[in-house]
């Protein structure tokens, strides 16, 4: 992959991690795919994930595997083993002829670049430490939404709002009338009437607020993205085959 830095169209290598469960990901910059990358990719991931998973599963990278044997057997590179035991997990490596387990690993990949690398390689970025801020705050946000966006389904929240203003419904009912206005309306959805009927007022702001957090990280994220790409599309940075994948 590639991205500005310092006005320099810069090569990249980048460090991808992934939680099987959550499926929060972590993705982080470097310049040559060395143990060095290797060692400081794993400590801030398992900072920024707030611990270590108990096993790992890679692709048969060169800082890892010294040889790849006959099935699962590999000679695993002592640099890499000695990372293992000092963060105490296991390490599998996908089977070379399994498409099923490699695919998944590449699969992981490519979801990420779609998320967030094609809007990293429209970025001008003044040093390395700016670019894997900016990666590290786009994989909070996804991740966030990913999260609120469950809570939301749990909770029974995604109906809640049955008036939704693009401009200005990003400001929720300040008094009690309105919350009184808010909720009257409320009771005349399906959801109420099939599903809610009995909710009180009290009922009713806990899932208000559930389903307004999720959509105001929405439109934040969305922002996020958005300015970038409009400020480089005026600006005449963008490549024009681009221009349809990022709209």
């Amino acid at each position: 992959d590639y991205a500005i830095i310092n006005g320099v169209n810069t090569k990249l290598q980048i460090a991808h991690f992934k939680l099987s469960h959550s499926r929060a990901f972590f993705l982080r910059a470097y310049l040559l795919q060395s143990h060095e990358m290797l060692f400081d990719a794993h400590y801030h991931a398992f900072q920024a994930f707030g611990g270590v998973p108990e096993r790992g599963i890679y692709d048969n990278m060169k800082t890892a595997v010294d040889k790849v044997k006959k099935g699962k057997e590999r000679i695993v590179n002592a640099r890499f083993a000695a990372l293992c035991a000092h963060y105490l997990f296991e390490a599998d490596f996908c089977n070379v002829a399994s498409g099923w387990e490699k695919g998944v690993v590449e699969k992981n990949v490519q979801d990420s670049r779609r998320r967030i690398w094609q809007e990293a390689g429209q970025q001008r970025f003044g040093s390395f430490t700016e670019l894997n801020a900016w990666l590290l705050v786009c994989c909070l946000m996804v991740f966030s939404m990913v999260v609120l966006g469950g809570v939301t389904r749990l909770t029974g929240s995604g109906l809640s709002m049955v008036q939704w203003d693009p401009i200005f419904g990003i400001v929720p009912p300040l008094n009690e009338a309105e919350w009184n206005t808010t909720f009257d309306l409320y009771k005349q959805s399906p959801e109420y009437q099939k599903i809610n009927v009995g909710l009180d007022l009290q009922g009713f702001k806990r899932i208000y607020w559930v389903e307004f957090s999720h959509r105001v990280l929405g439109r934040t994220i969305g922002t996020v993205f958005l300015l970038p790409v409009l400020y480089f599309l005026f600006r005449g940075y963008l490549r024009r085959p681009l221009i349809p994948k990022l709209v």
